[in-house]
């Protein structure tokens, strides 16, 4: 035993000192709350290993556990041309968001109109706007077109494929600048002819993906008028393009009722957007 430790006593029980006493009580009341501390560590960390999300909650009715949230689709999605199909909105879709097709609308043939870019011998002018026509101003790596339209409403969405995320970041801030810049133009035909296009202020939507939505008037060479809500949205490696479009009697107010908000819209693109980026493999 060393010189510096007193050599121990027995002490009867009852006998104890007071601050023996208190230290042993704090000892057991310290070590409890560790306990409960480390069981505490322990349940996060079983629930969160999977998802990196807390444990669930309990329901209100106090008979079970809350259902786990839906997953968050991946912050950089990367598409390839064999996933573009997912990407477009349905049917379904656009008769419950735009008023003018709730009677139904079916798909549209559109023969050339599915190629990337102008027609052969179209211009834009002035030339600067020309990304505000084609997205993109090179051809992308992967491109595709659908259309859908009853007698009231027409709405075109394309997907445009670009190399990688970066690359699509780049091509949406241009797509951003040149909407913002070109709130007029005009796409001029092989013949002469020409159509404008007047539009508003863009709208800038942080939804799940990047967005942005406008109005839209096009004076055609044969003398017609179109109203129309377009709007672009950024997911990952693509861009979505989309353009509602309903014939223009005159009357601003009641064609853009036809066609809907552009909220709406722009949020059921977003909506077929995320779903196709969580179901990526």
């Amino acid at each position: 035993m060393s010189a510096n430790v007193p050599e121990p006593h027995a002490l009867a029980d009852g006998d104890a000192p007071a601050v023996t006493r208190r230290s042993a009580r704090r000892w057991r009341w310290v070590v409890a709350v560790l306990v409960l501390l480390v069981g505490a560590v322990l349940v996060v960390q079983a629930w969160g290993a999977g998802d990196g999300g807390a444990p669930p909650g309990v329901s209100d009715s106090g008979a079970g556990l809350v259902s786990p949230a839906p997953s968050a689709p991946p912050t950089a999605p990367s598409f390839d041309a064999a996933d573009l199909g997912a990407l477009f909105v349905t049917a379904s879709d656009l008769e419950d968001a735009a008023p003018a097709a709730a009677d139904g609308i079916e798909a549209l043939t559109l023969g050339d109109d599915a190629a990337w870019g102008l027609k052969p011998g179209t211009s834009v002018s002035p030339p600067e706007c020309l990304v505000a026509a084609t997205v993109v101003a090179e051809p992308p790596v992967e491109y595709a077109m659908r259309a859908w339209g009853n007698a009231e409403v027409t709405f075109e969405q394309q997907v445009t494929l670009l190399a990688s995320t970066d690359a699509a970041e780049d091509a949406f801030r241009t797509l951003v600048t040149v909407v913002d810049a070109c709130p007029e133009y005009s796409l001029l035909g092989p013949e002469g002819e020409s159509a404008q296009v007047s539009t508003s202020p863009a709208i800038e939507d942080q939804g799940y993906f990047p967005s942005l939505a406008q109005h839209a008037e096009v004076a055609r060479p044969d003398a017609s008028t179109q109203a129309q809500v377009r709007g672009h949205l950024l997911v990952g490696n693509a861009i979505l393009t989309w353009t509602a479009s309903t014939p223009a009697d005159g009357d601003a107010d009641q064609a853009r009722e036809r066609l809907g908000a552009e909220a709406t819209l722009d949020a059921m693109v977003q909506a077929r957007a995320r779903a196709a980026a969580v179901a990526l493999p």
